[in-house]
């Protein structure tokens, strides 16, 4: 059952953001718990936007990236979630050398590599680096 939004009397100015779906995508690289949830907004102009549960760490790139662009549908909304790793994942890329990153409660990045392995941001750095001198970046 969805809420009726306008029957909640909510303060103007204010929204409320809510929880459309949670989908569990399995099998990609061989990293655990990678959720997108779909949410949705009372008030706003893009109706749907999905939250990735990890920023992607590939060789191509500087720092961890995620999206959360909006779409009009919750489909639309899975997919730029997920777009945040698949367009910079690529298959000939070691699992050694692509990082799945979450955040702790304090803000502190979690990283894991394409293994599923929890390793140090030291580590990362190390792998980047000698993976980069042998398979540079065009």
């Amino acid at each position: 059952m969805l809420l009726d939004i306008a029957k909640m009397h909510i303060p103007t100015g204010t929204s409320i953001k809510y929880l459309v779906q949670r989908i569990e995508v399995v099998g990609y690289r061989n990293i655990r718990g990678l959720f997108v949830d779909i949410w949705a907004y009372s008030n706003s102009v893009i109706p749907f936007v999905g939250q990735c549960s990890y920023d992607f760490w590939g060789p191509a790139q500087f720092s961890p990236y995620s999206s959360s662009h909006g779409g009009e549908t919750p489909e639309l909304a899975f997919h730029d979630s997920m777009s945040g790793i698949t367009n910079f994942d690529r298959p000939e890329y070691p699992n050694e050398v692509v990082f799945f990153v979450e955040y702790n409660k304090q803000h502190k990045m979690v990283l894991y590599d394409g293994n599923g392995e929890n390793i140090a941001e030291a580590e990362v750095g190390r792998r980047r680096s000698e993976y980069l001198k042998d398979h540079p970046i065009k």
